[in-house]
């Protein structure tokens, strides 16, 4: 029997793939008409007496394809690729950072941002939680971890985390830059 169905099954390929067709575009490949596909389907007739005779032949005729990508699967959707920042330090009085993170979809949009703290001292205020940049406020001496949520407009999300250290005492006192190197104040 497998000899049978090869045989017909390459008959079938011979007919599909030869210039005697027309194929239309589809949303996932392309659908064909294969001009004299009723001499194959006779042939099978023929050939094979089952019940399920056409269940075979519309089976055969699928998996014969017709030079599109018709049998691929699509193109998986992505989630999106998140960036929280740099990881940032200061120095005590300065207590606010500015958080500067971005979320880029390639096959969609981003549909929405969400900061929280990850870990840390219980004393911090996020200004703006659903922007891509904001500020925090009220910080105080230890490492706290931020963490940047994009969700795109399939729904997938990623995370990304940024790292915040504030010390208390400036080792460059009195002339001490609170934010980036405390020794250099041109390190903007």
């Amino acid at each position: 029997m497998p000899f049978l169905y090869e045989n017909i099954a390459a008959s079938l390929h011979n007919d599909a793939f030869s210039s005697d067709r027309t194929c239309f575009p589809a949303t996932t490949g392309s659908v064909c008409l294969v001009h004299g596909s009723l001499n194959v389907f006779n042939r099978i007739m023929k050939r094979i007496r089952f019940p399920f005779t056409v269940f075979i032949w519309i089976t055969l005729l699928l998996s014969a394809g017709c030079g599109g990508d018709s049998d691929q699967d699509p193109t998986p959707n992505l989630p999106p690729v998140v960036n929280a920042g740099t990881d940032q330090r200061i120095y005590l009085p300065a207590d606010t950072v500015e958080l500067r993170g971005s979320g880029t979809d390639s096959d969609g949009s981003i549909k929405s941002y969400e900061w929280t703290k990850l870990s840390g001292p219980e004393s911090y205020t996020i200004v703006s939680a659903t922007a891509a940049a904001t500020k925090v406020k009220n910080l105080v001496e230890g490492e706290y971890a931020f963490g940047l949520r994009v969700t795109d407009n399939s729904g997938l999300s990623d995370q990304d985390t940024v790292v915040v250290s504030v010390f208390a005492t400036c080792p460059c006192a009195p002339n001490c830059d609170p934010i980036g190197d405390p020794c250099n104040p041109w390190d903007y």
